[in-house]
């Protein structure tokens, strides 16, 4: 797929800002969609059903909107089918029976061979998200690559909502295999003289290296994934950066979070004191 497309994936609406060049890439029928199109009874119905074949190859989900159409997409698909499009405006007008609306998208599924999500495929999803969580500590940041694996192995989209609780899942197994291994790498005791250097007063940084204890005894119980070095300027968990065990040169291998940009002399000494005890 052609990356410029991505952004298109789960759209729930036609953009009114469609350019023309896009417009003709997910709208232009094929002979054989369009004569699929043309058995439809009436020409608002063919319309609606040209409609949706081209939302979903752009979209790669249901078109529900009831948004007003473009008018120039509307022009467009007139012109392919040769009838007048100046009666409608919107999907609602399109489809006055919520049954007809239903059955034009199946069929443009169906055109489309595209198929809903099984278990089967999901568990193959999962698969593929574990391989790309690499790294990320953010669901929503899985969702263009399951969006993307979705659509190139056609299946429908679905809901953000559900993808999103999925990405989470696959999240949550990350850090939990993840904390498992830290937890086999790294003893207990080693993990507890960690966390009693990092949250010791220290001349100059006491109020900064209290502020972390919470966040670091995620890590002392087996929960969490990482350190944290907190600056002036740390929002949690923006500027976390997560490193994987294999990306770690120390001869105990473990998890950094810094503060990226500028350093400060608590952060620099919060470093030393990890790297130290990590000998």
């Amino acid at each position: 797929m052609q990356s410029w497309r991505w952004r298109f994936l789960g759209i729930d609406a036609i953009p009114s800002w469609l350019s023309d060049s896009e417009i003709e890439a997910f709208f232009t029928l094929s002979p054989a969609e369009l004569a699929t199109v043309r058995t439809r009874h009436g020409e608002l119905h063919q319309l609606g059903l040209a409609l949706h074949i081209g939302f979903l190859k752009m979209a790669g989900c249901a078109l529900n909107s009831t948004d007003v159409l473009p008018r120039r997409l509307l022009m467009f698909l007139g012109a392919q089918l040769e009838i007048q499009t100046l009666r409608v405006s919107s999907l609602r007008a399109l489809y006055p029976r919520r049954p007809t609306l239903h059955e034009h998208q199946k069929l443009a599924q169906a055109v489309l061979r595209v198929r809903g999500l099984t278990s089967h495929a999901e568990r193959q999803l999962v698969a593929h998200l574990q391989r790309c969580a690499t790294g990320i500590t953010q669901a929503a940041d899985l969702l263009g690559p399951a969006r993307a694996w979705l659509h190139d192995k056609r299946y429908l989209i679905v809901h953000e909502r559900q993808l999103l609780d999925l990405c989470r899942r696959v999240i949550r197994n990350d850090e939990q295999a993840l904390s498992r291994r830290f937890n086999r790498e790294i003893s207990t005791h080693k993990r507890q003289a960690w966390l009693a250097a990092l949250t010791a007063p220290h001349p100059g940084i006491v109020q900064e290296v209290g502020t972390v204890a919470s966040l670091l005894n995620l890590v002392s119980v087996g929960m969490g994934v990482g350190f944290t070095v907190i600056g002036k300027d740390f929002i949690y968990p923006k500027n976390l950066v997560v490193v994987p065990l294999r990306g770690v040169r120390y001869a105990t291998s473990f998890v950094l979070g810094w503060v990226k940009g500028r350093t400060d002399p608590v952060q620099e000494r919060l470093i030393e004191i990890v790297k130290e005890l990590a000998k």
